[in-house]
């Protein structure tokens, strides 16, 4: 993969324009963004395989994931540095 896009699985590593923390919460918002979409997945599978139950509870899975991934994005920006070079 090119230096711009670290392979899947990579960690980033932290610079002056983003924190340790700004980084882990990136990370984890881009893993339950993944995880959402398998669920979402899974959801349309069961849909067309008409099981409704199973399609609503995969639904429901994939919107969890979707909420604890923007709830990480917010939290990214609380961290980013400051200016003067302070977090």
């Amino acid at each position: 993969m090119s230096e711009d896009h670290p392979q899947r699985g990579s960690r980033c590593k932290p610079s002056k324009l983003m924190t340790q923390k700004t980084v882990d919460h990136h990370s984890q918002a881009a893993e339950h963004r993944g995880h959402a979409a398998r669920h979402n997945r899974e959801a349309a599978n069961h849909h067309a395989s008409n099981r409704p139950e199973e399609a609503s509870y995969h639904a429901l899975l994939a919107l969890g994931h979707y909420l604890h991934a923007t709830y990480h994005a917010e939290e990214a920006v609380k961290y980013l540095p400051q200016e003067d070079g302070s977090n």
